[in-house]
């Protein structure tokens, strides 16, 4: 067992009363015997490995939690960037549905052109038999050709 940390070349002149049965006292004095220590000794070597088992515990809470916030951070940006990809894949469903749409309107209207187009076509090519048209000296009297 470690010995507690004395800070320089302090000796002990500190008493601290523990009471016990007297079955706790002779219990410990014969763990403490049965290692080759006082009974003081026993109780002090007990207290500072009692201390430095608790500041263990307290480092290894304090790693889990660290490797715990790690894994969060990871776990966090995963899923941030999965999202991205989700939203990223509407906004590109949306624009391929916009498209869609305008796409549809131009055919619409490029229908209606043709259909335009066809009908100017036909009155501008009519016969001159289905459409009268006056000539230069005839305008003043209005008669047909």
């Amino acid at each position: 067992m470690a010995t507690a940390p004395k800070t320089g070349g302090e000796r002990a002149t500190e008493r601290v009363a523990i009471l016990m049965t007297p079955t706790e006292k002779a219990t410990y004095t014969d763990r403490a015997s049965g290692l080759g220590l006082s009974l003081g000794q026993f109780f002090r070597e007990a207290g500072a490995a009692y201390a430095s088992s608790a500041g263990s515990e307290r480092q290894a809470e304090s790693d889990a939690l660290e490797a715990a916030l790690k894994q969060l951070e990871l776990s966090t940006a995963r899923t941030e960037a999965a999202l991205d990809d989700a939203l990223a894949e509407v906004r590109a469903a949306s624009m391929a549905g916009l498209m869609k749409e305008q796409q549809r309107r131009i055919d619409e209207l490029n229908s209606r052109v043709i259909r335009l187009e066809t009908v100017l076509e036909l009155a501008l090519n009519r016969s001159p038999l289905q459409t009268p048209r006056l000539t230069g000296s005839d305008s003043g009297r209005g008669t047909p050709e």
